[in-house]
Parts: C-alpha cells; structure tokens; sequence
C-alpha cells in the first residue's frame, strides 16, 4: 500500500524538484544530484515500469 502511495506522488512530479530530497543540495533541474549522486526516478520511468507490471 505505501508503494502505491509513493507511486502515486513521483506521477505527481512533472518536473525535477528543485533541492536533492537526501542532501538538499540544488538540482538544478537534473534527476541527478551531482553532490551526493542521489538519482531521482523520473515520472516517464515510474510509468513505464508500472505498465510494465500490469
């Protein structure tokens, strides 16, 4: 149930945040921190392994 809740918030995100959710540094809009090298799924990606799984 809570991957679904999640699931849900990433479809949510159309564009990359603008802090890294693990370091806060700037993101610049990248999917990719180039601080801490955390890497953000993408919205397109979350949906095609859903449909996927479907």
């Amino acid at each position: 149930m809570m991957d679904e809740e999640e699931s849900r918030k990433r479809q949510e995100v159309k564009t990359a945040p603008s802090n890294c959710p693990n370091c806060s540094a700037p993101l610049l809009g990248s999917w990719d921190c180039s601080a801490c090298g955390f890497s953000i799924e993408k919205p397109e990606d979350a949906l095609r392994k859903k449909i996927s799984f479907t």
